[in-house]
C-alpha cells in the first residue's frame, strides 16, 4: 500500500535524526579533551548551599548525610538544607537527630518540613529561600566523593549556570543500561561544544542569579531538565561533567517507574520549552533541544509507525516480487532485534511510548516516592 511505505519513509527519516547525531558524537568524543574545571583549588570556593529534598529516606539517610557532613564540615562557606516533604517514617526527626550529633555546627544546617508531595515542591521551596551563589541539589541515594571542589571549578566558569555530574555506568548489558551509556556519550559532546538540555537530577548544580525567579512546573516531572531548559533560555551554558561521577544505590530497583516517569517528564519539558528552537540562543544549543525532542518525543513513535505498517508493505510486494522496500524492512528489523543498539532503541521507544499513552489517559508519574521505588 503506498500510504503505509509513505509512512514508513517519514519514519525512518525522523528515526535517522537521532541515529545520525549520535554516531557523529561516538566518532568525536573518544578525541575530545572534554569539559575541564578550573585549576588552583583554593580560588574555588564560593558561598553554596547543599540541597537535599527527601521523602520517606529512613533507609538512606544516615549514609548520605555522613557523606556530606564529611563533605563540607571544613568550608564555612558551606550550608546544608534538606527539605522534607510529607514523609510518614519520621525522615525529618532522623535527620535533626543525626547533624544535632554531627560535627556540622548548627548554624551552618536546617531541616525544613513542608505540606505536599512531589519533588519540584521541595526544589520550588529551596530555590525561593537559598541566598548563597552555588546550589548543589543531591538524591538521598546518591553516592559521590570528592564533588564539591570539582563542581566549584566548573560552576566558576562565568558562562555556566547548570551543571550535573554523570552516573557510573552499570555493568549490566541490558537493553537499559546501553540506552543510557548512549545518551551520556551525546550528553558529554554536548557539554564540550555548548548546552546538552538533558542534566542527571541525581547530583547537579546551578546558579542562584542563573534561575532567579524561575520555578518549576510542579506537576511535570523532570526538573534537571527544566532547570537545564530554563538555564538555556537564560544565555547560561547548561552541561554534565564527566569527570563528575556519582552511584546510584537504588540500581535496578524500581526501574520500570522510573524510567516511565523519566520520560513523561522529559517529553513534556521538551515540548513546553520548544519555543527554544525559534529564539536567538546558540546554533549548538538548538540542535541539541531538537535532537532531544526526536529522542524522547518523535522517534518513539516513528517507531511504532514503522512497524505497523511494516505488514501493509510487505504483504503488497509480495503479490509483485521482493524490491528495495523489502530489503529496507529486513533490515530495519534485523537491526532493531539482533544488535544491542536496535534492542536498547526498542526498550526506549516503549517505555517513551507506554509512559505518553499513560499520560493521555490520566497516569501522571508527578508524585516522588522514593520509598515505593
Amino acid at each position: 500500500e503506498n500510504w503505509a511505505l509513505i509512512l514508513q519513509v517519514i519514519a525512518l527519516a525522523i528515526i535517522s535524526i537521532p541515529v545520525v547525531y549520535f554516531l557523529y558524537c561516538l566518532a568525536i568524543v573518544r578525541s575530545l579533551s572534554g569539559l575541564r574545571g578550573d585549576d588552583g583549588k583554593s580560588a574555588l570556593v564560593r558561598d553554596t548551599t547543599i540541597f537535599l529534598p527527601m521523602k520517606n529516606e529512613r533507609r538512606n539517610l544516615e549514609a548520605k548525610l555522613s557523606e556530606v557532613v564529611a563533605e563540607i564540615v571544613d568550608y564555612d562557606e558551606v550550608n546544608l538544607l534538606i527539605v522534607e516533604s510529607d514523609s510518614n517514617d519520621g525522615t525529618a526527626e532522623m535527620c535533626t537527630y543525626f547533624l544535632d550529633n554531627s560535627r556540622l555546627p548548627s548554624d551552618r544546617w536546617k531541616v525544613v518540613e513542608i505540606g505536599g508531595s512531589g519533588k519540584s515542591r521541595s526544589v520550588n521551596y529551596a530555590m525561593n529561600r537559598i541566598g548563597d551563589g552555588i546550589v548543589i541539589m543531591m538524591d538521598t541515594d546518591t553516592k559521590a566523593s570528592g564533588w564539591l571542589e570539582e563542581i566549584w571549578s566548573i560552576m566558576n566558569k562565568e558562562e555556566i549556570g547548570v551543571m550535573s555530574g554523570l552516573e557510573v555506568p552499570s555493568k549490566s548489558n541490558s537493553a537499559r543500561q546501553r540506552y543510557k551509556k548512549s545518551s551520556d556519550i551525546v550528553r558529554i559532546v554536548e557539554s564540550a561544544y555548548g548546552s546538552t538540555p538533558v542534566l542527571e537530577g541525581g547530583l547537579m548544580s546551578w546558579k542562584s542569579e542563573a534561575l532567579r525567579g524561575f520555578k518549576l512546573r510542579e506537576g511535570a516531572n523532570a526538573d534537571d531538565a527544566q532547570i537545564a531548559l530554563e538555564g538555556i533560555r537564560r544565555g547560561y551554558k547548561s552541561v554534565t561533567y564527566d569527570l563528575l561521577r556519582f552511584e546510584d544505590t537504588k540500581k535496578e530497583r524500581g526501574a520500570l517507574q522510573r524510567s516511565l516517569r523519566r520520560a513523561q517528564g522529559l517529553s513534556r519539558a521538551l515540548l513546553s520549552n520548544s519555543d527554544l528552537l525559534l529564539r536567538r540562543i546558540g546554533f549548538k544549543e538548538k540542535i541539541a533541544i531538537l535532537n532531544a525532542m526526536c529522542t524522547y518525543v518523535f522517534v518513539p513513535w516513528s517507531v511504532l509507525i514503522f512497524c505497523l505498517c511494516s505488514p501493509f508493505v510487505v504483504s503488497e510486494n509480495l503479490l509483485h516480487g521482493a524490491n528495495t522496500f523489502d530489503l529496507m524492512n529486513v533490515i530495519f528489523f534485523s537491526f532493531l532485534f539482533l544488535l544491542p543498539q536496535g534492542r536498547a532503541l526498542g526498550w526506549g521507544s516503549s517505555i517513551s511510548i507506554l509512559s505518553h499513552c499513560l499520560l493521555f489517559i490520566g497516569k501522571n508519574y508527578s508524585i516522588w516516592d522514593p520509598g515505593k521505588q
